[in-house]
């Protein structure tokens, strides 16, 4: 059995807005869009773990709606990073984590598996980056 018509339409409204999100985000100058980067990424991490978690799961369920593959997009991410822009950050955030209190990294710890078995997602342990 098909969607219902408004299911339909739903999920055209929706790839319409994003489509338009999209375009709006691409006409930014490339020093605006460094900018609201940097704030919105401050903002994230200035959020309690719950927080950030709670943040997460509502980005990712609004993609699922969207009908994103969540493991094939994280995939596609990690094959296009810059491999020592990459080991940059990733030796940027092991201190950061390494500095955080023990019930503050377990916490983190938890949260991020949590969300990689619930989406699907694969650790750098599977074998990438």
């Amino acid at each position: 059995m098909g969607a219902s018509a408004w299911v339909l339409a739903r999920r055209a409204s929706i790839a319409a807005c994003q489509e338009l999100a999209q375009r709006w985000w691409a006409g930014l100058d490339a020093g605006e869009r460094a900018l609201r980067v940097q704030r919105l990424s401050g903002d994230f991490s200035n959020l309690s773990v719950w927080r950030q978690q709670q943040r997460k799961r509502v980005w990712e369920e609004r993609n699922l709606r969207r009908g994103v593959d969540l493991s094939r997009r994280h995939a596609d991410w990690l094959e296009a990073q810059d491999r020592r822009e990459f080991e940059r950050r990733r030796e940027e955030r092991r201190v950061w984590f390494a500095n955080l209190a023990q019930p503050l990294r377990q916490a983190y710890a938890t949260s991020w598996d949590d969300h990689r078995r619930r989406y699907g997602y694969s650790t750098s342990k599977d074998g990438r980056l």
